[in-house]
């Protein structure tokens, strides 16, 4: 494959269906926030379903707009993944609504066909899906004991109220009739809409522009938190272990265990299990309690209390108490960054690349968003203008691009600086040009002892850091930074950006940035710089938090001990080449 080919193939997948996807989640992000909002300030029942429906007539539409395959599943893994910053203490259930939703439809639709009765019924199946999860998730969480207390106290209705006990099956082809009609009815009005706006001409929305990058968004990342593999593991086997004990009767053991699994994850996993603050828990606690006590052996002895009824009603709250402090505590470790570093590493860098574009522009899409209170009032223009941005935004995520920056590592004191003037020689013997700065350091008595900046297109030196404080110069760490060149080095960033068909150099990026200070803001705007090599001088423990901070690619990171200078310089150029940077 020549190097045109390769070049237009990564147009091809990074500006198709992902960008897509990624203008798709972002809005039905936003969209699911604001509806979420809305429904939730009313405190109306059934309001998972009627979101359920409002995400149907916003995908349908989407439908219209953009016909390829795939587009609706991608955008239901980036909402789902958006949906991991939220609050809540659980966050695997509303994920997972979100991304079945999503493969119902898309499957649904490639099953039966991209025609009016294939959308009603995808949005039929999406809906009733809705109830379905809150069945599953009962019975995960309760066990199958909830079944037969379902059937006991069905029967006792059935004795008390005759007409349920002859209509059970009409009952139940109601309630599941309810969601899908309003499934089935949300399809039909996205795909009328959708249609509509495929033939009228859109007017020109304020886009909102990719912002300043979240603090760790993916995932939800608290920083403060420390993450561990080991405490997933014994997480996830703490629950099985605790289930066995609950299932084989083993109370004493099962107390002693799940009092202190509980106890570990109150004390590790405390803002995860705000769940628990909720009243409607106990409330449900409560009831399985009293139903159990005065229905589990009422059908078979007539007996309105039963010891063993309370027995099985606390042993479900009891195993209900394992699954939410765990699943809890397994929603906060899934946010662990080297997770999301594994999927980058392992096919998922088109993934990551679409949720950083999506998180992006999530604020400004809430911005424009109509305030819950004003969602009826607005509510003809509101799925137009959703429709009209979504075609902006594309073109703004398409313009982005992807950038060339290539992360240089080493250890502290490595030769890192050293490596990167051999590779700047290396590529002005090749007619390159070259420009940025390189930080030249010197040492005392063992030590560095300071920092000069040298202006690469210019050849100037101005002094940057001193280990001994100096009037006038900002302290970080054991080091005084001088203004002067910090400002210097800003303008010599945004100088090279102009030059044309230059490679800049950053020499180096390291804490100062990490915490937003140094040449943060400017490396914002070299992150969004397309189409030209950079090389960004990072010590090799930063170098994942960079990658993390950036939006940039892990598999462009050159470690200074795995390759030499000329081997460097080749696979800088084949990766230009397939993006056609020169």
């Amino acid at each position: 494959m020549n190097s045109n080919e390769t070049h237009t193939q990564f147009n091809r997948q990074l500006s198709g269906k992902w960008l897509k996807a990624a203008v798709v989640g972002s809005i039905w992000a936003a969209f699911e926030i604001i509806v979420g909002s809305f429904l939730h300030n009313l405190r109306i029942p059934f309001a998972g379903m009627f979101l359920a429906a409002a995400s149907v007539f916003l995908l349908v539409a989407f439908m219209q707009l953009w016909r390829e395959k795939g587009i609706i599943i991608r955008a239901g893994i980036i909402c789902a993944l958006m949906k991991s910053i939220s609050p809540s203490a659980i966050i695997l259930g509303p994920m997972l609504g979100i991304f079945m939703e999503a493969v119902i439809i898309e499957l649904v639709v490639w099953l039966v066909g991209r025609h009016m009765v294939g959308y009603i019924l995808a949005g039929a199946l999406a809906v009733v899906w809705t109830l379905m999860q809150k069945i599953l998730n009962l019975v995960i969480l309760y066990g199958f004991d909830l079944i037969k207390i379902a059937e006991d106290f069905y029967r006792y209705l059935a004795k008390q109220i005759p007409f349920i006990g002859t209509h059970t099956t009409l009952i139940v082809v109601l309630i599941f009739g309810a969601y899908a009609v309003f499934g089935g009815l949300s399809a039909f009005f996205g795909y009328r809409t959708g249609s509509n706006f495929n033939h009228s001409p859109p007017s020109i929305p304020t886009v909102p522009k990719p912002g300043k990058q979240q603090e760790n968004p993916f995932f939800g990342i608290d920083p403060s938190h420390p993450y561990s593999f080991l405490n997933l593991a014994l997480v996830l086997v703490a629950i099985v272990l605790n289930l066995y004990l609950i299932n084989s009767r083993l109370y004493l053991f099962a107390a002693i265990s799940g009092f202190l699994f509980m106890f570990f994850c109150a004390f590790r996993y405390k803002r995860a299990l705000r769940h628990l603050k909720k009243p409607l828990i106990w409330i449900q606690f409560f009831l399985v309690i009293l139903v159990t006590s005065f229905f589990w052996d009422y059908l078979s002895t007539g007996n309105h209390f039963s010891t063993e009824g309370l027995r099985v009603g606390l042993e479900m709250n009891f195993r209900a108490l394992v699954i939410i402090f765990g699943f809890s505590a397994i929603s906060v470790e899934l946010r662990n960054p080297l997770i999301k570093l594994l999927l980058f590493r392992n096919g998922f860098s088109q993934l990551y690349i679409a949720l950083n574009l999506a998180f992006s522009v999530l604020p400004g899409i809430l911005e424009q968003l109509p305030r819950p209170k004003n969602i009826i009032r607005q509510r003809i223009g509101l799925m137009r203008h959703l429709l009209t941005q979504a075609d902006h935004l594309l073109t703004q995520f398409q313009s982005k691009g992807s950038p060339l920056i290539f992360i240089i590592t080493g250890d502290v004191h490595e030769g890192k600086t050293t490596y990167v003037e051999k590779l700047i020689s290396i590529f002005r013997s090749q007619q390159y040009k070259v420009a940025g700065f390189i930080a030249i350091g010197s040492f005392q008595n063992g030590k560095r002892h300071d920092y000069k900046l040298l202006n690469l297109s210019t050849n100037r030196m101005l002094e940057f850091a001193k280990a001994q404080e100096q009037p006038g110069w900002e302290k970080f760490r054991r080091f005084w930074f001088n203004p002067v060149a910090i400002k210097s080095g800003i303008n010599i960033l945004q100088e090279a950006q102009a030059i044309a068909e230059a490679i800049v150099v950053v020499d180096e990026v390291g804490p100062m940035e990490v915490q937003g200070d140094g040449w943060h803001n400017s490396l914002m705007q070299l992150a969004l710089v397309k189409n030209k090599i950079q090389l960004w001088v990072v010590r090799r423990q930063l170098a994942t938090t960079i990658c993390e901070r950036y939006a940039l690619d892990p598999d462009f990171i050159i470690d200074i001990a795995c390759a030499s200078e000329e081997k460097a310089m080749q696979v800088i150029l084949e990766k230009a080449a397939e993006r056609s940077a020169f």
